[in-house]
Protein backbone atom coordinates (compact mmCIF):
# COMPACT_ATOMS: atom_id res chain seq x y z
CA UNK A 1 0.00 0.00 0.00
CA UNK A 2 1.60 3.48 -0.80
CA UNK A 3 0.79 6.35 1.52
CA UNK A 4 1.48 9.77 0.12
CA UNK A 5 1.58 13.21 1.94
CA UNK A 6 2.43 16.50 0.98
CA UNK A 7 6.38 15.32 1.88
CA UNK A 8 6.53 11.81 1.44
CA UNK A 9 5.92 8.74 -0.41
CA UNK A 10 6.04 5.59 1.73
CA UNK A 11 5.08 2.04 0.77
CA UNK A 12 4.80 -0.84 3.49
CA UNK A 13 7.08 1.43 5.79
CA UNK A 14 9.14 2.10 3.09
CA UNK A 15 10.12 5.71 2.48
CA UNK A 16 10.23 5.57 -1.39
CA UNK A 17 11.04 9.81 -1.38
CA UNK A 18 10.73 12.92 -0.21
CA UNK A 19 9.47 15.47 -2.15
CA UNK A 20 9.64 17.78 0.46
CA UNK A 21 11.30 21.73 0.35
CA UNK A 22 12.28 21.84 4.11
CA UNK A 23 16.00 22.21 5.04
CA UNK A 24 15.69 19.97 8.46
CA UNK A 25 13.74 16.92 7.93
CA UNK A 26 11.82 14.76 10.52
CA UNK A 27 11.40 11.11 9.01
CA UNK A 28 8.34 9.31 10.33
CA UNK A 29 8.22 7.04 12.98
CA UNK A 30 7.12 3.44 12.02
CA UNK A 31 10.06 3.83 8.64
CA UNK A 32 11.87 0.36 8.48
CA UNK A 33 13.96 1.72 5.48
CA UNK A 34 14.72 4.78 3.17
CA UNK A 35 14.56 3.52 -0.68
CA UNK A 36 17.43 4.12 -3.14
CA UNK A 37 17.29 7.81 -3.94
CA UNK A 38 14.57 9.09 -1.64
CA UNK A 39 16.20 11.84 -1.05
CA UNK A 40 19.03 12.12 -3.83
CA UNK A 41 20.37 15.48 -4.96
CA UNK A 42 17.53 17.37 -2.83
CA UNK A 43 20.31 19.98 -2.11
CA UNK A 44 18.33 22.57 0.51
CA UNK A 45 18.52 19.79 3.18
CA UNK A 46 20.73 20.64 6.32
CA UNK A 47 19.67 18.40 8.65
CA UNK A 48 17.40 14.95 8.83
CA UNK A 49 16.47 12.79 11.88
CA UNK A 50 15.82 9.22 11.35
CA UNK A 51 13.59 7.36 13.77
CA UNK A 52 15.16 3.82 15.50
CA UNK A 53 12.90 2.14 13.34
CA UNK A 54 14.99 2.45 10.30
CA UNK A 55 17.04 -0.66 9.57
CA UNK A 56 18.48 0.00 6.23
CA UNK A 57 19.21 3.10 3.78
CA UNK A 58 19.00 2.71 0.29
CA UNK A 59 21.63 3.47 -2.34
CA UNK A 60 21.91 6.86 -2.91
CA UNK A 61 19.31 7.99 -0.58
CA UNK A 62 21.31 11.44 0.47
CA UNK A 63 23.34 11.34 -2.78
CA UNK A 64 24.26 14.72 -3.90
CA UNK A 65 22.89 16.58 -0.65
CA UNK A 66 25.56 18.71 -0.68
CA UNK A 67 24.12 21.04 2.02
CA UNK A 68 23.38 18.05 4.56
CA UNK A 69 25.95 18.80 7.80
CA UNK A 70 23.67 17.27 10.61
CA UNK A 71 22.19 13.47 10.82
CA UNK A 72 21.56 10.69 13.28
CA UNK A 73 22.17 7.42 12.30
CA UNK A 74 19.66 5.25 14.25
CA UNK A 75 20.24 2.36 16.42
CA UNK A 76 18.65 -0.64 14.78
CA UNK A 77 20.86 0.10 11.74
CA UNK A 78 22.37 -2.71 10.04
CA UNK A 79 23.58 -1.67 6.16
CA UNK A 80 24.15 1.73 4.60
CA UNK A 81 23.80 1.47 0.74
CA UNK A 82 26.21 2.32 -2.35
CA UNK A 83 26.31 5.96 -2.45
CA UNK A 84 24.33 6.88 0.24
CA UNK A 85 25.97 9.68 1.41
CA UNK A 86 28.47 10.61 -1.62
CA UNK A 87 28.79 14.07 -1.70
CA UNK A 88 27.29 15.26 1.90
CA UNK A 89 28.88 17.63 3.52
CA UNK A 90 28.62 16.01 6.98
CA UNK A 91 32.00 17.00 9.47
CA UNK A 92 31.36 13.74 11.03
CA UNK A 93 29.68 10.46 11.65
CA UNK A 94 29.31 7.99 13.98
CA UNK A 95 27.93 4.52 12.75
CA UNK A 96 25.94 2.69 15.22
CA UNK A 97 26.43 -0.52 16.90
CA UNK A 98 24.87 -3.02 15.07
CA UNK A 99 25.70 -2.00 11.91
CA UNK A 100 27.25 -4.81 9.68
CA UNK A 101 27.69 -3.57 6.19
CA UNK A 102 28.75 -0.26 4.43
CA UNK A 103 28.25 -1.12 0.90
CA UNK A 104 30.82 1.07 -1.88
CA UNK A 105 30.97 4.57 -1.94
CA UNK A 106 28.53 5.23 0.92
CA UNK A 107 30.68 8.15 1.92
CA UNK A 108 32.43 8.88 -0.94
CA UNK A 109 33.39 12.54 -2.17
CA UNK A 110 32.03 13.65 1.41
CA UNK A 111 34.81 16.01 1.26
CA UNK A 112 34.17 18.07 4.72
CA UNK A 113 33.86 14.59 6.70
CA UNK A 114 36.69 14.77 9.19
CA UNK A 115 36.57 11.91 11.95
CA UNK A 116 34.51 8.71 11.08
CA UNK A 117 34.06 5.86 14.12
CA UNK A 118 33.11 2.32 12.86
CA UNK A 119 31.95 0.40 15.61
CA UNK A 120 33.09 -3.39 16.16
CA UNK A 121 30.11 -4.69 14.76
CA UNK A 122 30.90 -3.24 11.35
CA UNK A 123 32.04 -6.95 9.24
CA UNK A 124 32.20 -5.57 5.63
CA UNK A 125 33.22 -2.10 4.11
CA UNK A 126 33.36 -2.08 0.45
CA UNK A 127 35.18 -0.54 -2.21
CA UNK A 128 36.03 3.37 -1.92
CA UNK A 129 33.46 3.60 0.97
CA UNK A 130 35.23 6.56 1.68
CA UNK A 131 37.27 7.70 -1.18
CA UNK A 132 37.95 11.44 -1.91
CA UNK A 133 37.19 12.17 1.80
CA UNK A 134 39.79 14.62 1.72
CA UNK A 135 39.41 16.52 4.98
CA UNK A 136 38.96 12.77 6.80
CA UNK A 137 41.39 12.96 9.88
CA UNK A 138 40.97 10.15 12.14
CA UNK A 139 39.00 6.67 11.76
CA UNK A 140 38.66 3.84 13.98
CA UNK A 141 38.45 0.55 12.47
CA UNK A 142 36.29 -2.36 14.01
CA UNK A 143 38.00 -4.72 15.40
CA UNK A 144 37.31 -8.53 13.27
CA UNK A 145 37.42 -6.81 10.17
CA UNK A 146 38.94 -8.95 7.86
CA UNK A 147 39.82 -7.31 4.72
CA UNK A 148 40.63 -3.46 3.52
CA UNK A 149 38.84 -2.98 0.03
CA UNK A 150 40.11 -1.50 -3.15
CA UNK A 151 40.14 2.35 -2.57
CA UNK A 152 38.55 1.77 0.34
CA UNK A 153 40.67 5.84 2.00
CA UNK A 154 42.06 6.35 -0.92
CA UNK A 155 42.92 10.63 -1.60
CA UNK A 156 41.81 10.82 2.45
CA UNK A 157 44.60 13.98 2.12
CA UNK A 158 44.19 14.50 5.57
CA UNK A 159 44.29 11.47 7.18
CA UNK A 160 47.23 10.69 9.54
CA UNK A 161 47.03 7.69 11.13
CA UNK A 162 45.88 3.76 10.48
CA UNK A 163 45.12 1.19 13.17
CA UNK A 164 44.69 -2.35 11.61
CA UNK A 165 42.86 -4.66 14.04
CA UNK A 166 44.95 -8.03 14.06
CA UNK A 167 42.07 -9.44 12.44
CA UNK A 168 42.86 -8.05 9.07
CA UNK A 169 44.40 -10.75 6.50
CA UNK A 170 44.05 -8.54 3.18
CA UNK A 171 44.54 -5.24 1.97
CA UNK A 172 43.31 -4.33 -1.30
CA UNK A 173 44.64 -2.46 -4.36
CA UNK A 174 44.75 1.35 -3.98
CA UNK A 175 42.90 1.23 -0.41
CA UNK A 176 45.22 3.91 1.44
CA UNK A 177 46.85 5.92 -1.84
CA UNK A 178 47.77 9.08 -1.80
CA UNK A 179 46.70 9.68 1.41
CA UNK A 180 48.93 12.43 1.61
CA UNK A 181 49.19 13.17 5.22
CA UNK A 182 49.83 9.59 6.52
CA UNK A 183 53.10 9.55 8.27
CA UNK A 184 53.90 5.61 9.37
CA UNK A 185 52.02 2.40 8.96
CA UNK A 186 52.46 -1.02 11.16
CA UNK A 187 50.73 -3.84 8.99
CA UNK A 188 50.03 -6.77 11.62
CA UNK A 189 51.30 -10.34 11.12
CA UNK A 190 47.82 -11.36 10.49
CA UNK A 191 47.69 -9.29 6.75
CA UNK A 192 48.83 -12.19 4.23
CA UNK A 193 48.46 -10.18 0.66
CA UNK A 194 48.37 -6.50 0.39
CA UNK A 195 46.96 -5.11 -2.93
CA UNK A 196 48.94 -3.16 -5.84
CA UNK A 197 49.87 0.68 -5.14
CA UNK A 198 47.80 0.22 -1.66
CA UNK A 199 49.53 2.97 -0.14
CA UNK A 200 51.02 4.60 -4.10
CA UNK A 201 51.67 8.17 -3.22
CA UNK A 202 51.56 8.70 0.46
CA UNK A 203 54.06 11.63 0.24
CA UNK A 204 54.54 12.20 3.93
CA UNK A 205 54.77 8.63 4.69
CA UNK A 206 58.46 7.91 6.07
CA UNK A 207 57.99 4.62 7.88
CA UNK A 208 56.57 0.95 7.29
CA UNK A 209 56.70 -2.15 8.30
CA UNK A 210 55.55 -5.13 6.39
CA UNK A 211 54.19 -8.04 7.98
CA UNK A 212 56.23 -11.16 9.18
CA UNK A 213 54.70 -14.04 6.28
CA UNK A 214 54.16 -11.67 3.65
CA UNK A 215 55.27 -13.12 0.43
CA UNK A 216 54.38 -10.75 -2.13
CA UNK A 217 55.28 -7.26 -2.50
CA UNK A 218 52.70 -5.78 -5.33
CA UNK A 219 53.39 -3.59 -8.29
CA UNK A 220 53.74 0.07 -7.08
CA UNK A 221 52.75 -0.76 -3.56
CA UNK A 222 55.09 2.87 -2.21
CA UNK A 223 55.25 4.18 -5.50
CA UNK A 224 55.51 7.92 -4.82
CA UNK A 225 55.65 7.95 -1.40
CA UNK A 226 58.50 10.29 -1.49
CA UNK A 227 59.46 10.63 1.67
CA UNK A 228 59.85 7.07 2.85
CA UNK A 229 63.12 6.35 4.61
CA UNK A 230 62.71 3.08 6.54
CA UNK A 231 61.31 0.09 5.38
CA UNK A 232 60.80 -2.87 7.07
CA UNK A 233 60.74 -5.99 4.56
CA UNK A 234 60.27 -9.82 5.71
CA UNK A 235 62.56 -12.55 4.97
CA UNK A 236 58.96 -14.08 3.69
CA UNK A 237 58.94 -11.93 0.74
CA UNK A 238 59.86 -14.01 -2.35
CA UNK A 239 58.41 -11.39 -5.38
CA UNK A 240 58.79 -7.72 -5.90
CA UNK A 241 56.35 -6.12 -8.20
CA UNK A 242 57.00 -3.77 -10.76
CA UNK A 243 58.28 0.00 -9.52
CA UNK A 244 57.12 -1.09 -5.82
CA UNK A 245 59.68 1.50 -4.54
CA UNK A 246 60.05 3.98 -6.82
CA UNK A 247 60.72 7.49 -5.94
CA UNK A 248 61.23 6.78 -2.58
CA UNK A 249 63.81 7.78 -0.51
CA UNK A 250 64.92 4.57 0.99
CA UNK A 251 65.44 3.23 -2.91
CA UNK A 252 67.08 6.33 -3.83
CA UNK A 253 69.23 6.01 -0.91
CA UNK A 254 70.18 2.39 -1.23
CA UNK A 255 71.53 3.19 -4.73
CA UNK A 256 73.46 5.92 -3.55
CA UNK A 257 75.35 3.22 -1.70
CA UNK A 258 75.46 0.20 -4.18
CA UNK A 259 75.78 0.12 -7.45
CA UNK A 260 72.89 -3.28 -7.03
CA UNK A 261 70.19 -3.26 -4.39
CA UNK A 262 68.86 -6.60 -3.82
CA UNK A 263 66.35 -7.89 -1.18
CA UNK A 264 65.87 -11.63 -0.06
CA UNK A 265 68.07 -12.38 -3.49
CA UNK A 266 66.06 -10.07 -5.36
CA UNK A 267 67.47 -7.76 -7.61
CA UNK A 268 65.31 -4.84 -7.71
CA UNK A 269 67.43 -1.95 -9.12
CA UNK A 270 70.52 -0.88 -10.04
CA UNK A 271 72.72 2.20 -10.65
CA UNK A 272 75.47 2.12 -13.38
CA UNK A 273 76.37 3.52 -16.34
CA UNK A 274 78.72 0.86 -17.05
CA UNK A 275 78.22 -0.81 -20.91
CA UNK A 276 78.61 -4.05 -19.17
CA UNK A 277 77.57 -5.62 -16.03
CA UNK A 278 77.89 -8.95 -14.28
CA UNK A 279 75.24 -9.84 -11.72
CA UNK A 280 76.17 -10.82 -8.70
CA UNK A 281 75.25 -14.73 -8.14
CA UNK A 282 73.44 -14.25 -5.03
CA UNK A 283 70.31 -13.43 -6.70
CA UNK A 284 67.59 -15.78 -7.78
CA UNK A 285 65.27 -13.33 -9.40
CA UNK A 286 65.22 -10.19 -11.28
CA UNK A 287 62.29 -8.15 -10.56
CA UNK A 288 60.38 -5.78 -12.86
CA UNK A 289 61.92 -2.62 -14.61
CA UNK A 290 65.03 -3.52 -12.71
CA UNK A 291 67.23 -2.08 -15.42
CA UNK A 292 64.76 0.33 -16.86
CA UNK A 293 66.09 3.06 -19.28
CA UNK A 294 69.84 1.51 -18.80
CA UNK A 295 70.39 3.03 -21.95
CA UNK A 296 74.30 2.36 -21.70
CA UNK A 297 74.16 -1.26 -21.03
CA UNK A 298 75.09 -3.15 -23.99
CA UNK A 299 76.76 -6.49 -22.97
CA UNK A 300 74.89 -8.17 -19.66
CA UNK A 301 75.78 -11.51 -17.86
CA UNK A 302 73.23 -13.23 -15.96
CA UNK A 303 74.42 -16.28 -13.07
CA UNK A 304 72.98 -19.72 -13.28
CA UNK A 305 71.72 -18.46 -9.97
CA UNK A 306 68.72 -16.54 -11.51
CA UNK A 307 65.48 -18.40 -12.00
CA UNK A 308 63.13 -16.02 -13.11
CA UNK A 309 63.03 -12.16 -14.61
CA UNK A 310 60.65 -9.84 -14.14
CA UNK A 311 58.40 -7.64 -16.48
CA UNK A 312 60.15 -5.07 -18.26
CA UNK A 313 62.78 -6.19 -16.77
CA UNK A 314 65.35 -4.01 -19.14
CA UNK A 315 62.28 -1.92 -21.02
CA UNK A 316 64.31 1.19 -22.55
CA UNK A 317 67.58 -0.77 -22.45
CA UNK A 318 67.74 0.28 -26.39
CA UNK A 319 71.60 -0.73 -26.92
CA UNK A 320 71.77 -3.96 -24.96
CA UNK A 321 72.82 -6.45 -27.62
CA UNK A 322 74.84 -9.45 -26.23
CA UNK A 323 72.95 -11.66 -22.99
CA UNK A 324 74.39 -14.32 -21.73
CA UNK A 325 72.19 -16.52 -19.25
CA UNK A 326 71.27 -19.95 -18.79
CA UNK A 327 69.11 -22.01 -16.41
CA UNK A 328 65.86 -19.58 -16.10
CA UNK A 329 62.01 -18.51 -16.73
CA UNK A 330 61.14 -15.81 -18.76
CA UNK A 331 58.13 -13.50 -17.22
CA UNK A 332 57.40 -11.55 -20.59
CA UNK A 333 54.33 -9.23 -20.95
CA UNK A 334 51.46 -10.57 -22.84
CA UNK A 335 51.22 -9.02 -26.73
CA UNK A 336 48.77 -6.54 -27.83
CA UNK A 337 46.51 -7.55 -30.36
CA UNK A 338 46.09 -4.88 -33.00
CA UNK A 339 42.75 -4.93 -33.19
CA UNK A 340 42.15 -4.47 -36.55
CA UNK A 341 43.86 -1.34 -37.55
CA UNK A 342 45.43 -2.85 -40.65
CA UNK A 343 41.97 -2.97 -42.27
CA UNK A 344 41.61 0.49 -42.28
CA UNK A 345 44.83 2.03 -42.90
CA UNK A 346 44.44 2.63 -46.01
CA UNK A 347 41.57 4.62 -45.37
CA UNK A 348 43.40 6.80 -43.07
CA UNK A 349 46.11 7.55 -45.39
CA UNK A 350 44.25 9.73 -47.08
CA UNK A 351 44.76 12.00 -43.95
CA UNK A 352 40.99 12.82 -43.60
CA UNK A 353 40.44 12.83 -39.67
CA UNK A 354 37.01 13.40 -40.17
CA UNK A 355 36.30 9.46 -40.71
CA UNK A 356 34.28 8.39 -38.13
CA UNK A 357 34.74 4.78 -36.07
CA UNK A 358 35.46 3.49 -32.37
CA UNK A 359 37.61 6.34 -30.42
CA UNK A 360 40.02 4.10 -28.89
CA UNK A 361 40.87 2.44 -32.46
CA UNK A 362 40.77 5.96 -34.54
CA UNK A 363 43.19 7.82 -32.10
CA UNK A 364 45.61 4.66 -32.52
CA UNK A 365 45.76 4.74 -35.99
CA UNK A 366 46.51 8.66 -36.16
CA UNK A 367 48.96 7.58 -33.61
CA UNK A 368 50.42 5.29 -35.87
CA UNK A 369 50.24 7.29 -38.32
CA UNK A 370 52.05 10.58 -36.26
CA UNK A 371 54.69 7.89 -35.44
CA UNK A 372 54.97 6.10 -38.31
CA UNK A 373 55.32 8.39 -41.17
CA UNK A 374 57.59 11.59 -42.56
CA UNK A 375 54.06 13.44 -43.60
CA UNK A 376 52.57 13.54 -40.03
CA UNK A 377 52.14 17.28 -39.82
CA UNK A 378 48.24 16.66 -40.03
CA UNK A 379 47.66 13.81 -37.47
CA UNK A 380 50.26 16.39 -35.22
CA UNK A 381 47.27 18.61 -35.97
CA UNK A 382 44.85 16.12 -34.79
CA UNK A 383 46.53 15.46 -31.73
CA UNK A 384 47.26 18.46 -30.66
CA UNK A 385 43.75 19.27 -30.44
CA UNK A 386 42.13 16.47 -29.15
CA UNK A 387 44.92 15.81 -26.87
CA UNK A 388 43.18 15.69 -23.79
CA UNK A 389 40.01 13.37 -25.14
CA UNK A 390 43.30 11.30 -26.87
CA UNK A 391 44.55 10.27 -23.41
CA UNK A 392 41.64 9.88 -21.48
CA UNK A 393 40.85 7.26 -23.95
CA UNK A 394 43.85 5.90 -23.64
CA UNK A 395 43.20 5.85 -19.85
CA UNK A 396 40.01 4.32 -20.05
CA UNK A 397 41.66 1.41 -21.84
CA UNK A 398 44.55 1.58 -19.50
CA UNK A 399 46.93 2.01 -22.76
CA UNK A 400 49.74 3.44 -20.36
CA UNK A 401 52.41 2.60 -23.08
CA UNK A 402 50.95 4.43 -25.61
CA UNK A 403 50.22 7.59 -23.24
CA UNK A 404 54.15 7.10 -22.13
CA UNK A 405 55.41 7.08 -26.09
CA UNK A 406 52.80 10.24 -27.11
CA UNK A 407 54.17 12.30 -23.92
CA UNK A 408 58.16 11.33 -24.49
CA UNK A 409 57.82 13.99 -28.07
CA UNK A 410 56.98 16.79 -25.12
CA UNK A 411 55.03 18.49 -27.36
CA UNK A 412 51.35 18.35 -26.99
CA UNK A 413 51.23 18.70 -23.17
CA UNK A 414 51.31 21.60 -20.96
CA UNK A 415 50.07 23.76 -17.97
CA UNK A 416 46.52 24.21 -19.57
CA UNK A 417 45.96 20.57 -20.07
CA UNK A 418 47.93 18.43 -17.77
CA UNK A 419 45.67 18.11 -14.57
CA UNK A 420 42.43 18.04 -16.06
CA UNK A 421 44.06 14.43 -18.06
CA UNK A 422 45.92 13.78 -13.91
CA UNK A 423 42.30 14.58 -12.85
CA UNK A 424 40.83 11.76 -15.06
CA UNK A 425 42.75 9.09 -14.41
CA UNK A 426 42.16 9.99 -10.58
CA UNK A 427 38.45 9.67 -11.49
CA UNK A 428 38.59 6.11 -13.29
CA UNK A 429 41.05 4.94 -10.49
CA UNK A 430 43.87 4.33 -12.93
CA UNK A 431 46.43 4.36 -10.71
CA UNK A 432 49.80 4.01 -12.14
CA UNK A 433 48.54 5.98 -15.50
CA UNK A 434 48.36 8.53 -12.44
CA UNK A 435 51.18 7.94 -10.97
CA UNK A 436 53.03 8.45 -14.44
CA UNK A 437 51.24 11.46 -15.19
CA UNK A 438 52.40 12.86 -11.62
CA UNK A 439 55.77 12.19 -12.39
CA UNK A 440 55.14 13.67 -15.90
CA UNK A 441 54.08 16.70 -14.68
CA UNK A 442 56.81 16.84 -11.61
CA UNK A 443 59.34 16.79 -14.26
CA UNK A 444 58.83 18.48 -17.25
CA UNK A 445 56.24 21.17 -16.11
CA UNK A 446 56.10 21.73 -12.31
CA UNK A 447 53.70 20.92 -9.59
CA UNK A 448 51.55 24.02 -8.56
CA UNK A 449 51.27 24.83 -4.64
CA UNK A 450 49.17 22.63 -2.40
CA UNK A 451 46.58 25.89 -2.20
CA UNK A 452 46.45 26.08 -6.08
CA UNK A 453 45.59 22.40 -6.69
CA UNK A 454 42.92 22.54 -3.79
CA UNK A 455 41.56 25.94 -5.39
CA UNK A 456 41.37 24.15 -8.38
CA UNK A 457 39.85 21.03 -7.49
CA UNK A 458 37.15 22.13 -5.28
CA UNK A 459 36.45 25.77 -7.34
CA UNK A 460 37.01 27.61 -4.49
Amino acid sequence: MIMTNSDFIIENNVLLKYQGTETDVKIPDGITAIGRGAFYNQKQIVSVWIPDSVQEIGGSAFQGCISLTEINLPSNLKEIGTYAFYQCSLPKIAIPEGVVRIKNYAFGNCRNLKSIFLPDSVQEIEHSAFWYCVSLEEVHLPAGLTQIANHTFSSCYCLTAVNFPDTVTEIKDGAFSFCYALTKIIIPDTVKTIGESAFAGCESLTSAVLPEGLEVIPDNLFHGCVNLKNIHIPETVTSIGMSAFTDTKWLTNLKNRKQFVIVNNILISVKTSDSAVLIPDTVVKIAPKAFFCRRKLCQLIIPASVTEIGKRAFSGCTHLSSVQCQGMTFITDTQQKRNCIDRIIKMLNQKDFSVRFSLPLKYKVVFRIFFETSDNAEASAYIRKNIVKIINTFTDENELQLIQKLLDTHKFINKNNIDKIILHAIEKQKTEIQLFLMDYKNQYIGFESDEDIIRKKFAL
